[in-house]
């Protein structure tokens, strides 16, 4: 019946007599055909899955995350019998090649750590397993982590302040700690209301927009704003007190004239433009 059940338990795990027993749920030697085998269990723990925050997840100001900053993962399993006890080891570093360590935990007895007073910066984070024989999983796949609290910015670039054709560009600037989303441009017209012109699809910077006068001929006012990929928007404190002003104006300059009195076939003639052209008058 003894050889019987130490066959039964080679199913479990085979090796040969040079692997040690150390911390094995089970170990027992046996000759097997001249042969000594060593039965066992050294099965590792599952490798643990990362769940929370997502990988390549932006962090921003008021975020979820940011809010309630933690790391989670799944619960590893195990499959020796007596293997129980799973705690878990995280690890996050500043570089992608897993160089520089930020932060070590110690073993875990929780799936989860929590990441109070995060700093901004990119982090990339994994986790291990061990049970409580001191099987050790191998490390997760890394998953990459930016923090990012600080808002854009942008400016409008352009210099003209006159326009007679009714399409024209409107250049920009945009900055970021670590990048630039997308950039909107707003206008008013003739002093009303503030309405959203559009959108950039391909986050430049410098950009432009091509902007078509939607309202025709007058006085448009025009401001920026961005968004970042942590979803921070740019503080808009002022740009709508002092933006950028265009003067539309696309009509042919006309001439009032008014004749004076003939003096020996001769008559004075004045001549003026409603383009912003003054004409010289003879």
């Amino acid at each position: 019946m003894s050889r019987k059940i130490n066959l039964l338990l080679l199913l479990v795990l085979v090796t040969l007599d040079f692997t040690s027993t150390t911390n094995s749920a089970f170990s027992q030697k046996q000759n097997l055909n001249d042969h000594q085998i060593s039965t066992g269990c050294w099965t590792l723990p599952s490798v643990p899955v990362l769940v929370y925050p997502p990988h390549h997840h932006f962090a921003g100001s008021g975020s979820t995350w940011d809010l309630t900053p933690y790391m989670d993962w799944q619960d590893s399993t195990v499959s020796c019998p007596l293997s129980t006890a799973i705690t878990y080891q995280y690890e996050s570093y500043s570089d992608a090649g897993l160089t520089n360590l930020v932060y070590s935990s110690g073993w875990l007895s929780d799936s989860q750590i929590p990441a109070p007073s995060t700093p901004d910066g990119t982090y990339f984070w994994r986790v291990r397993s061990r049970d409580n024989l001191s099987n050790t999983s191998d490390f997760s796949l890394p998953w990459k982590l930016t923090v990012d609290r600080s808002r854009p910015t942008s400016h409008i670039t352009s210099v003209f302040d006159f326009s007679s054709s009714p399409d024209f560009s409107i250049d920009y600037e945009a900055d970021d700690d670590v990048a630039i989303d997308y950039v909107q441009l707003w206008y008013s017209y003739n002093l009303g209301l503030w309405n959203l012109f559009g959108t950039t699809d391909v986050p430049t910077s410098p950009g432009s927009f091509d902007f078509t006068s939607p309202s025709g001929d007058g006085l448009y006012e025009f401001y920026t704003l961005a968004v970042d990929l942590s979803a921070n928007v740019e503080d808009d404190t002022g740009k709508t007190t002092a933006p950028y002003t265009v003067q539309v104006d696309t009509q042919d300059p006309f001439t009032n004239l008014s004749l004076g009195e003939f003096d020996q076939d001769r008559f004075a003639v004045n001549e003026q433009t409603l383009n912003g052209k003054k004409l010289q008058n003879s």
